[in-house]
């Protein structure tokens, strides 16, 4: 969880993040700036806990963003935050696993993504922050399919991160019966599968950008985890690359 201060100093939480070793925290570039964030909290699954519950915060020492991210298209958009002290490895706390092979998951494997952000009441049509961690199911839009779909979609609107179809850093995941989706405040965070073998996630994508939340099956865009391990490992592990 990555947190800001706003106007009157006080935390705002804006974008989710992914612990991955004892120092670092992936996340989207878009999250860190241009406003840089200045804690990183864990160890909790609510935003605000009335009964102070326990949880364990970190300053952040130094930001890596990709160097081709860009605003524009939001391609590369990833991010490294390193934090001034080791993170403490709990039972809630541990660093997650990436995902190394670059293809497409199967369309049979359930996907999940977590965070923090807008959910809508349909009693009311209403969004708001939800302030307890929410999971959705999610399965994998194959880059050529969602490739055409953007392509498609976007002859109207003609938005910058569309124009020129989505790269293989990018990956699309959706729901297939158009009710789930990320929102905003989720960005950053992790969208990731178990393969069953292991009580540890793997982590497919991080949270980037999306047309909708929900309420359709257009597919939302996360940053492709293992086409950026050659630009991840030699920061995040220097001396076993």
């Amino acid at each position: 969880m990555r947190i800001k201060l706003n106007s009157r100093l006080l935390t705002t939480f804006d974008c989710g993040g992914i612990v991955i070793s004892d120092k670092f925290i992936l996340t989207a570039a878009h999250c860190v700036s241009p406003k840089r964030p200045v804690l990183i909290r864990l160890g909790t699954t609510r935003l605000i806990d009335d009964n102070r519950g326990w949880y364990d915060d970190y300053q952040v020492k130094h930001i890596f963003k990709h160097p081709s991210y860009s605003v524009l298209t939001k391609r590369n958009d990833i991010a490294l935050i390193e934090v001034t002290k080791n993170i403490y490895f709990t039972d809630e706390i541990g660093p997650a696993c990436l995902e190394t092979d670059i293809r497409d998951q199967p369309w049979n494997v359930n996907l999940m993504v977590t965070g923090w952000g807008l959910t809508v009441d349909p009693s009311v049509n209403v969004s708001s922050r939800s302030n307890d961690l929410k999971m959705a199911q999610l399965s994998t839009m194959p880059l050529r399919q969602c490739n055409a779909t953007v392509i498609e979609w976007n002859k109207m609107p003609n938005v910058a991160q569309f124009r020129n179809g989505l790269s293989e850093g990018q990956y699309c995941a959706y729901d297939p019966k158009g009710i789930r989706d990320a929102c905003h405040g989720d960005s950053g965070g992790p969208l990731q599968y178990f393969n069953g073998v292991s009580s540890v996630a793997k982590i497919v994508g991080v949270v980037s950008f999306g047309v909708v939340c929900g309420g359709t099956t257009f597919p939302g865009i996360y940053t492709r985890v293992a086409y950026y391990l050659d630009w991840i490992e030699p920061i995040v592990w220097p001396n076993q690359v």
